[in-house]
């Protein structure tokens, strides 16, 4: 069973959801400059490139530390019990009831609070103001 958040829940875990999404956008930009430097260092290899065992093999091991550490930064906010949405957006969705209806409380990253919320459905261009 999910969790069911207030949105005191919610905000209470505010600074940690921060945390984790700038650090998950660090990692992002971080891969997206690993992989374009691996694709030009495969497209431009010479024949000593061609002569060492693996030329390729610091880079991608980097790409798939990268990805464990997603991973892991993923896996704590989902924990939590909150649900990530999109990275690059901080958009993040706390299951919540309100009036006795089950909704998802809206939040993304740089907003203060949780001020929003929107049926399981209807996503973030649905969100409606709480209160």
């Amino acid at each position: 069973m999910r969790k069911q958040f207030t949105v005191e829940e919610a905000n209470a875990l505010l600074p940690v959801l921060t945390t984790e999404l700038e650090a998950l956008r660090r990692i992002k930009r971080e891969f997206a400059a690993v992989y374009t430097e691996l694709t030009n260092r495969k497209r431009t290899m010479t024949e000593d490139d061609r002569r060492r065992e693996d030329p390729f093999f610091e880079l991608e091991c980097r790409m798939d530390f990268l990805q464990v550490e997603a991973g892991t930064r993923m896996g704590n906010i989902d924990r939590q019990g909150a649900e990530l949405k999109d990275i690059d957006l901080g958009l993040v969705d706390f299951p919540a009831v309100l009036e006795g209806t089950e909704v998802l409380l809206c939040w993304r990253l740089g907003e203060p609070e949780v001020a929003f919320y929107h049926g399981p459905e209807d996503g973030f261009r649905g969100r409606r103001p709480l209160g």
